[in-house]
């Protein structure tokens, strides 16, 4: 549940590119992050359910051939390697494990909880709290480095809050050179770079 919030909390110290967006765990929770299920419980969940899972046709299946001592042997020992395998695939898809044990309507993928979060920067920037704004978009960046609507948004924090067109620049090269031509976020980055004396031709 945390691993979302401590990365967010990791980054909130800035230049403009680490100013504080928020300075402890409840100011973060209210600004729109509804953490997904906890990780860790799931992982817990998932343990024993495919020990007991494997374990048990394992021993039925072992006790008709090699008696009952071996077969409870035998069925611990390859159910705890097969779901330690489990466990460690488990953890490189954990959202698809939150999906199938916690229940879809227990996860909200991160681009969700993101796109969240930004609406909270957009209104900082509308109400020209530039720090805090530029805080949120650098947490939202650490979570998802490819959301390029909130490298739009801190591009247009950077110019208006801080002046620093250089930077605001290079963000909004990253975005033009990442995006296709017809999406949204490709024709206001480009309009901008151009309002900015940039060249849209990269």
């Amino acid at each position: 549940m945390e691993k979302i919030i401590k990365k967010i909390k990791q980054e909130l110290k800035i230049s403009p590119d680490s100013i504080q967006a928020e300075s402890n765990l409840d100011k973060i929770k209210n600004i729109g992050i509804k953490p997904p299920k906890d990780v860790d419980s799931l992982n817990q969940s998932l343990f024993i359910k495919t020990f007991f899972w494997v374990s048990i046709p394992l021993l039925f299946v072992g006790i008709s051939y090699v008696g009952l001592v071996k077969a409870i042997l035998i069925s611990f020992c390859s159910s705890l390697v097969i779901t330690l395998l489990v466990i460690f695939i488990a953890e490189k898809f954990s959202d698809v494990v939150t999906i199938l044990y916690g229940g879809r309507q227990n996860i909200i993928s991160t681009r969700e909880q993101m796109q969240s979060l930004l609406g909270t920067a957009k209104l900082a920037k509308m109400n020209k709290d530039y720090k805090r704004a530029i805080g949120i978009v650098n947490a939202i960046l650490l979570q998802d480095p490819k959301f390029y609507e909130a490298m739009l948004i801190k591009a247009q924090i950077l110019q208006e809050g801080f002046n620093n067109t250089d930077s605001a620049k290079k963000y909004l090269r990253k975005v033009i050179m990442n995006t296709k031509l017809d999406e949204s976020v490709h024709v206001w980055s480009s309009a901008l770079y151009e309002q900015l004396g940039g060249n849209t031709l990269l």
